[in-house]
Formats: C-alpha cells, structure tokens, sequence
C-alpha cells in the first residue's frame, strides 16, 4: 500500500508517518508542484492532502486525483467556508478538519483504512 501525504508542516508530516507509517509506505511531499511530479511518475494507492500550502493550493492536485481516479482526502486546518470556497461543496465529503478533533490523527488513520478496505474488497 502506497500512500502520498501533501503537507508543509514537518512536525504533521512525521505525525502522520508516524500515526499511519504501519499501515502503508508513506511518501511526504510539500508543495503542489512536487505532488503533481510524484502522482506522474509513481502509482499511489491513496492521497491525503493539506489544502493550504505555502507554495499554494492542494485544490489543483486534487483534480488531477479526480481525473485520475486515485482516492484522496483532505486533511486541514482550513475551516468550511473556505474549504467549500476553495475546491467546492461536492468535496466536503472528502474533507477532515483537523481542529475540534481531540485525535485527528486517529480519526484520520480510521478513515483511510476504512476507505482503503471499501477499495480492496471492491
């Protein structure tokens, strides 16, 4: 199992290797640009992405993930509105929002193994 993690933040990153490192091989990368390389050139079995960062918005990836038909989330600290102003309300559904969870990394792990198991069986 492959997994690509988009995110700036180096202390979530290592938080994230370290909440979902034993389910999947993780690979972090920290811009938009580089996430858009690494989708190119590498088969990934599922994509969560920060969508504000510092060298711009993960929005743009995740419709290459769309196009591809690779599944992803968001992970975020951005709040509704502006996650619902950035790549629609139709992604909603696709959003975890870091803040007002007591363990988003848990929730997070949760989620994606749910969704990587609804693949499998698929």
């Amino acid at each position: 199992m492959e997994i690509l993690y988009v995110e700036d933040n180096p202390e979530d990153a290592l938080m994230f290797e370290t909440f979902l490192g034993d389910m999947a091989n993780i690979e972090v990368c920290s811009s938009p640009y580089s996430a858009l390389n690494m989708i190119s050139i590498r088969d990934f079995d599922y994509v969560v992405l920060d969508l504000h960062l510092r060298l711009g918005s993960s929005a743009v990836v995740a419709q290459t993930l769309i196009d591809r038909g690779i599944p992803f989330m968001f992970f975020t600290s951005a709040d509704k509105d502006d996650v619902v102003q950035e790549v629609g309300e139709e992604l909603l559904d696709r959003c975890l929002f870091k803040n007002g969870d007591r363990d988003p990394y848990l929730t997070l792990k949760s989620r994606v193994s749910e969704e990587i198991g609804s693949l499998q069986v698929c």
